[in-house]
């Protein structure tokens, strides 16, 4: 029988915990809901998904309080380039 140590029941416990939090994520309605959403605008072309961005602003399914909240929990993840593009976008936006 292999003595346990404190250090490997801890790393035991943290990478236990890892991966039951990536697991959780992948099981929360929010998930889902981008999952489905992306294989909605799968295929589409980068004209075609500006379209139908620009007519869901227009049609006010895009608030000024979404586009905040989206552009405040994405914008950190994006390197330089994506970052002017969005910025490009939202200011085609009216944001």
């Amino acid at each position: 029988m292999t003595k346990r140590s404190i250090r490997n029941m801890t790393g035991d416990k943290v990478n236990a915990m890892n991966a039951l939090q990536q697991n959780a994520a992948h099981g929360t309605p929010e998930f889902a809901e981008a999952e489905q959403v992306m294989a909605q605008y799968q295929g589409m072309s980068e004209a075609d998904l500006m379209s139908e961005l620009m007519s869901m602003r227009r049609g006010g399914d895009i608030s000024d309080a979404q586009l905040n909240e989206f552009t405040s929990k994405v914008y950190p993840m994006l390197n330089e380039q994506m970052r002017a593009k969005m910025s490009r976008i939202l200011s085609m936006m009216g944001k």
